[in-house]
């Protein structure tokens, strides 16, 4: 994808901005979503997103989307259910068959010297495993109450199987870094910091973006992309694109979806990297963008759990039916609208949060 005209922060000052993950994604991965975002993964001759804004900071990373072009997407999924019943099966298979395929080149070439022809494989198993992984994630949300009866545990069981893949491929793209990084005297943190494009460029026989360059990166990043413009934002533009996307108003009530029903009263534990948190008692309310696997020890002493982003599928919701923990997903600002401490009622037959 080319840079065309340039663009500022401001022009991004948009109210439906929506935050739909939370992870610790590198830029190296990142900026390839973005390219698959708006340009690889299409439906109906549309992107899957015709725009979107990828945050990373301090290691950590948030996807966001237009809430309408997440709407319509989950509309799309939910059409192909209409016309075809057994197209939920279809893209459950798909997904397994193709969490299968990328875990076995994962697996090949685990402690291989990586060559552009390595990179270039890796990137259209990618693209080819997380086609099935968005329709499987964003499926649900689409669905009639009946057909989410009918369908649910057959979308959860594909969600579950193909759980891990993303941190196992993050993993291996470390490993990449980690060699690149020892080749070119650089610390892996900063190889992480330079695009797919410029790594691809590099295992064609260009030089790496030089070291000045990637330290201005590390301590932010965002990228903007549309059907025609990819655009990077550091220093202060990256502070301004930050602060449009985190622009939130007081609540002193959040709603969000009822991922497993139950009512409970706690204080609040922001969590945004589990392995980092000093202060966790027994029946906190475990609040964060999105969880993932790393935050299971957390989860299981949590007494309830909240989310900013994610659906009836996502890893939170999933592991509070295990776990039989009230769960409220998707309030879009749980994150950024509580202070750690607070203490919170969270109703999760209503869907409801309400500061005490």
């Amino acid at each position: 994808m080319k840079k065309t005209v340039q663009i500022k922060p401001d022009e991004l000052n948009r109210p439906d901005w929506l935050q739909i993950w939370a992870g610790k994604w590198s830029l190296f991965s990142c900026s390839h979503f973005a390219v698959e975002y708006v340009s690889l993964i299409r439906f109906r001759g549309r992107p899957f997103l015709p725009e979107t804004v990828i945050v990373v900071k301090n290691g950590k990373s948030q996807g966001w989307a237009r809430q309408r072009d997440r709407e319509e997407f989950c509309h799309y999924l939910a059409d192909e259910v209409n016309r075809n019943p057994k197209r939920v099966i279809q893209i459950c298979n798909n997904l397994k068959k193709q969490s299968d395929h990328i875990r076995k080149f994962l697996r090949t070439h685990s402690r291989s010297i990586f060559t552009a022809k390595i990179f270039e494989e890796y990137f259209q198993k990618l693209v080819a495993y997380y086609q099935p992984h968005i329709n499987v994630k964003y499926i649900v949300d689409g669905l009639s109450e009946n057909q989410i009866k009918r369908y649910f545990v057959l979308l959860e069981k594909a969600r579950v199987y193909a759980e891990t893949v993303l941190t196992e491929t993050e993993e291996f793209l470390e490993n990449m870094a980690k060699q690149i990084g020892k080749k070119e005297k650089l610390p892996q943190s900063l190889v992480l910091c330079c695009t797919y494009q410029e790594i691809e460029d590099y295992l064609n026989g260009k030089p790496l973006p030089s070291k000045l360059i990637l330290q201005k990166r590390n301590p932010g990043f965002a990228v903007f992309a549309n059907t025609n413009k990819n655009i990077h934002f550091i220093g202060r533009q990256f502070k301004q694109v930050e602060a449009i996307l985190n622009k939130v108003q007081s609540f002193e009530v959040l709603h969000g979806t009822v991922a497993q029903r139950g009512k409970i009263v706690g204080h609040v534990r922001i969590v945004h990297d589990p392995k980092n948190i000093t202060s966790f008692t027994k029946g906190d309310i475990l609040v964060a963008s999105m969880t993932r696997p790393e935050y299971l020890p957390l989860m299981k002493k949590a007494g309830g759990f909240i989310t900013d982003s994610g659906g009836l599928l996502s890893h939170a919701a999933i592991t509070a039916r295990e776990l039989k923990k009230p769960c409220i997903v998707g309030t879009k600002v749980a994150t950024k609208v509580f202070r750690d401490g607070v203490l919170v009622e969270v109703d999760a037959n209503k869907g409801i949060v309400r500061k005490l």
